[in-house]
């Protein structure tokens, strides 16, 4: 694993692991933002996925590589509880949503 520097401590940048058939290093980049969260990762096959973050460090998508059609998208209350996780369908051509209620405690409801 190797390791960078970001403004909020160390973030992962590059992640390698030997291919259990060819015995080939594999490699996995990330890349960060300022604060350390992973924005992007690009696996040995050069596929990339990125992820976006709201001003609380809170995931709010994921897109998943060109080819493979996967959006998930994170929606969060007052109290960073997730309320729904929308997560894209290609073949029905849709998103299907778990939608999350809280009590006052923050415990689930639903």
């Amino acid at each position: 694993m190797v390791y960078g520097a970001s403004n909020q401590g160390p973030c992962m940048t590059e992640q390698h692991a030997a291919d259990q058939s060819s015995g080939f290093r594999q490699t996995t980049q990330f890349t960060c933002n300022a604060a350390g969260d992973v924005v992007s990762m690009t696996d040995a096959r050069l596929n990339v996925s990125t992820t976006a973050y709201d001003n609380n460090r809170r995931k709010t998508s994921t897109t998943g590589p060109a080819s493979t059609g996967i959006l998930t998208t994170w929606a969060y209350d007052a109290d960073g509880n997730v309320t729904a996780e929308s997560r894209w369908d290609s073949t029905a051509g849709l998103f299907r949503t778990v939608a999350t209620t809280y009590s006052l405690t923050n415990t689930p409801l639903t």
